[in-house]
């Protein structure tokens, strides 16, 4: 592999200034972003330049699982660093969104540069703090996952929530009011249903519903689709 174009999707300002000083001294690392802004990054095109994107569970909450899959449909061959801070529900759907490098959030700083440079080998990295967690949700929750009803469309618990909303012939304002969030969080999810259950109208989306073909994700997202894990064998 040759020199990897990096992106970093950071909250912290702080964090933000030690990454680009890290980064700095890797000879085999271009810096096509690093801020906090997705859109900005979207919208300049440097998901496009970008090999590896740096994203944080704390930035992103909820939204994370359908950030991850904008800049796939932007870049589908880009590879994810997920920094994750405490949150097993969450790490579990990024899992099943074929992330494959994982750093601890408190220890970023020491953990990306060894990162780098396992994915320049074209290898995987978990930090040591993580393997537990991540053997214990495979091991645990992938035989739940089988077991579960088969949908033919999986939606996180939120984008669910709302397709039900809309079902119910609630408008967007309303569905806002009864989830406590903006209306602008609802358009996201909405755009992001469609996508999901390949339609690009609220009426589709609806059927699709009644018809009984969405399910809520287990603990675990697949979105529906069968992904590969890990091969454990590739892990650094």
């Amino acid at each position: 592999m040759g020199n990897i174009n990096l992106m970093i999707l950071h909250y912290s300002k702080n964090v933000q200034n030690q990454l680009i000083n890290i980064v700095r001294d890797l000879s085999f690392i271009d810096l096509t972003y690093c801020g906090s802004d997705f859109l900005e990054a979207v919208d300049a095109k440097y998901l496009l330049q970008s090999d590896v994107v740096v994203i944080s569970q704390k930035q992103f909450g909820s939204t994370l699982l359908d950030i991850i899959d904008q800049i796939k449909q932007v870049n589908p061959n880009v590879a994810f660093i997920y920094s994750y801070e405490d949150d097993t529900e969450c790490l579990g759907g990024v899992i099943y969104e074929g992330v494959k490098n994982f750093v601890d959030e408190l220890k970023i700083i020491d953990e990306i540069p060894v990162c780098l440079e396992i994915i320049k080998k074209g290898e995987a990295f978990i930090s040591s703090t993580l393997v537990k967690p991540i053997l214990d949700l495979i091991n645990t929750e992938c035989d739940s996952f089988r077991k579960s009803k088969s949908y033919k469309y999986f939606l996180s618990a939120q984008p669910y929530d709302i397709l039900s909303f809309l079902a119910d012939g609630k408008s967007y304002l309303e569905i806002a009011g009864e989830m406590k969030t903006s209306l602008d969080v609802v358009r996201f999810h909405i755009k992001s249903i469609y996508r999901t259950l390949d339609v690009n109208n609220k009426g589709a989306a609806i059927r699709i519903f009644l018809q009984n073909e969405v399910g809520k994700s287990p603990k675990i997202e697949n979105r529906g689709r069968k992904k590969r894990i890990f091969d454990l064998d590739k892990v650094s």
